[in-house]
């Protein structure tokens, strides 16, 4: 094997790691959402040095399930754009209703594939974990955080947790932020569109 194509192999393996995120690679692993209602996200985040993704989440909760899925553009620097994508699936279990905090068990599944000259690598990592979701009455901040544990191939297995909040405006628009942490740390922002119904 070429000296170049092993430096180029090593880059990729790199870059692949560092993009191994939850729901799809280079985002924050966000909670996905229970309950009746549906959400629809645009998000940007920064994985790693010289590394963006943006990516579109669309969910739906039906009462105490709900499942998200996600595509993005994953960029590193000296590499062509490459499409990541994703789902979760989520089942709460305690909380909801009058009470202001909620946990769910969810988990997930994303692949992002890498194709260079001489090159064809896939990722695909599958995390399992808990959310825990603070929803306090007429207060727009909705703090989380998601502790989960990735698992897959040809990626880092590793316990990661994400923090963040949601701050809602009107008419179920927001915006949101979070802090992917493991070995190699992500932050995220986005925009979302939320829409609840009451659960009978």
């Amino acid at each position: 094997m070429k000296l170049s194509k092993v430096f180029a192999a090593a880059v990729v393996l790199s870059l692949a790691g560092a993009a191994a995120r939850a729901q799809i690679p280079g985002l924050p692993f966000y909670p996905t959402p229970t309950g009746m209602g549906i959400l629809a996200s645009a998000d940007y985040a920064v994985p790693g040095s010289n590394q963006t993704m943006l990516a579109l989440r669309a969910g739906i909760g039906f009462g105490p399930f709900g499942v998200t899925a996600a595509v993005g553009q994953y960029k590193a620097t000296g590499f062509s754009r490459e499409i990541a994508y994703g789902a979760s699936a989520a089942m709460k279990l305690f909380g909801g209703g009058l009470l202001p905090v909620t946990i769910s068990a969810q988990g997930g599944f994303g692949q992002l594939k890498f194709v260079a000259p001489g090159i064809n690598y896939t990722s695909t990592y599958v995390p399992v974990g808990a959310a825990v979701r603070a929803n306090l009455p007429l207060f727009p901040l909705k703090p989380f955080a998601v502790g989960y544990y990735v698992l897959g191939s040809n990626v880092k297995k590793e316990f990661r947790m994400t923090v963040g909040a949601d701050f809602n405006l009107l008419l179920g628009l927001g915006v949101h932020a979070a802090y992917d942490m493991g070995s190699q740390n992500t932050w995220g922002v986005g925009a979302h569109f939320n829409f609840r119904m009451p659960v009978m």
